[in-house]
């Protein structure tokens, strides 16, 4: 009855509050880390005092297809592209399960004890709340790979983005008021990087407000055709500058052509978050 990661973390810490040590690192099973990994997150809380989120990499086992790639890139854009942004901005960055690092304060008066699906998400999000909110440290790398098997993948994939859809429901709309009430802009920018979705459904969004705009100009209201037109064009030409810079050591151009069928893919994972949401914590499958 107690079951996922955030009743397993909570059962750590309150183990080590029993002697507390001066610095924390949670590390995912099925993670390996860099030679300097852990000077890297020792060094980034002893200057920023903050939480620190590594670089947190998942590669695709050897075997993969082109939508194996498309999935880690998809990651990549998350894990480094986004988070560096935010970083560079000054703006709080997100927790994402492994490689992160705390001082022991920033523990104190934390309650994971649940089964949240995204354990990691609703940590960052305490934090924050608490005017600790977390830092990117991109030479700090922990890496992991994505299941071998098709079942495992989906589960994994299921609850991560069943979790933070659940998560911008329950969460965001009062985050957001609270963080303009009280003049944190910082939250109010995090928040609403929060209630951005997972990518491929961010896409499906545009483009089907992109249809429906044409649908609209062709009776003779062209602004939400243009609104939507702008949004699909800002959203793949980031994607572009993000694959042309960094993307291409992960798939190929071919590869990069197969997005339509990868997001095409997703529909019924989405579709099942309305009417048959992924609510328990499931272990994912390893082969």
């Amino acid at each position: 009855s107690r079951r996922g990661k955030g009743f397993a973390l909570d059962f750590g810490f309150q183990i080590l509050a029993q002697d507390p040590p001066g610095m924390v690192v949670i590390l995912d099973a099925d993670c390996c880390v860099d030679s300097s990994f852990l000077g890297e997150i020792k060094g980034s809380l002893e200057t920023r005092r903050r939480p620190v989120q590594g670089l947190y990499l998942m590669k695709t086992p050897a075997q993969a297809d082109p939508l194996g790639k498309i999935a880690e890139f998809a990651w990549f854009f998350k894990s480094f592209v986004r988070q560096q942004g935010l970083n560079n901005l000054g703006l709080p960055c997100h927790l994402q399960g492994s490689g992160m690092g705390f001082l022991w304060e920033h523990l104190e008066g934390v309650d994971l004890a649940g089964s949240e699906l995204v354990e990691d998400m609703k940590l960052g999000l305490e934090l924050a709340e608490k005017g600790t909110p977390a830092c990117f440290n991109p030479h700090a790398i922990v890496r992991s790979t994505f299941p071998a098997g098709r079942g495992g993948r989906k589960s994994q994939r299921t609850r991560w983005e069943h979790g933070h859809l659940g998560l911008i429901n329950r969460v965001f709309p009062s985050l957001f008021l609270g963080s303009i009430r009280s003049g944190n802009f910082r939250l109010t920018a995090f928040s609403l990087d929060l209630a951005v979705p997972p990518l491929a459904l961010l896409a499906l969004l545009l483009s089907t407000g992109a249809f429906l705009g044409a649908v609209l100009a062709l009776a003779g209201r062209p602004i939400p055709f243009f609104l939507g037109g702008a949004g699909v064009l800002i959203l793949g030409g980031t994607i572009s500058l993000a694959w042309l810079y960094w993307g291409k050591e992960i798939l190929s151009f071919r590869e990069l052509l197969s997005v339509p069928w990868y997001m095409a893919g997703k529909i019924g994972l989405y579709l099942r978050f309305l009417w048959n949401r992924e609510t328990d914590w499931v272990r994912t499958r390893r082969d």
